[in-house]
């Protein structure tokens, strides 16, 4: 139970990871014109940015 548990866990990391990165992808410029406002969503909290209108417009 507790190998299930840590794989779960890892998985869950591995997926967070997975999402964080595929928003701060989308800041290479040949990309920014597909910056969507879930990716900003995404990215203030790894930026500390507070308002993602910052980051969007």
């Amino acid at each position: 139970q507790v190998l299930d548990r840590l794989i779960l866990e890892y998985k869950e990391v591995l997926s967070s990871i997975d999402s964080n990165l595929e928003s701060l992808s989308k800041l290479a410029p040949e990309y920014i014109t597909n910056l969507s406002q879930q990716d900003v969503v995404n990215i203030c909290p790894m930026t500390k940015i507070d308002d993602s209108n910052l980051l969007y417009e």
